[in-house]
């Protein structure tokens, strides 16, 4: 794995922490809309579960899976976040901070630089440099 393909990883995990994240609010929002049906019988079997007992699982499931991806997209970025850290160039470190685990597009980079695009690019290119020295190193 190359330096640059690592530090993509950071945006991998956070798509797919967001992404799950977004299920997770559609099952609760579809939870939420469901009405209890009191039919005074009590149900026991597996097949027979209520809509709210369904929910609940789907809930659970989604939950589950949300959690996993939060642990991976943490064990990555706190990779990341250490390996960047040991950049001793400040516009070097800040761009790679920035684009890889505050997950700035190029042209924010740039106002926060007061540069043009095209510059934030090329010290991004530097950038990469630099901590691939790093990364080869760990």
């Amino acid at each position: 794995m190359t330096a640059r393909e690592f530090l993509q990883q950071t945006f991998l995990t956070y798509r797919n922490l967001d992404s799950s994240t977004a299920q997770m609010l559609i099952v609760q929002d579809t939870a939420q809309k469901i009405t209890p049906v009191i039919t005074g019988v009590p149900s026991v079997t597996e097949n027979c579960r209520s809509k709210i007992e369904k929910a609940v699982v789907e809930m659970l499931a989604h939950s589950n899976e949300l959690g996993e991806n939060v642990l991976s997209f943490l064990s990555v970025w706190i990779k990341a976040a250490t390996l960047i850290s040991g950049i001793t160039n400040d516009d070097e470190r800040l761009i790679l901070e920035y684009r890889y685990l505050a997950f700035f597009n190029w042209t924010d980079i740039a106002r926060k630089f007061n540069c043009s695009v095209k510059r934030v690019q090329q010290l991004h290119g530097r950038a990469l440099l630099t901590f691939e020295k790093i990364f080869s190193e760990k």
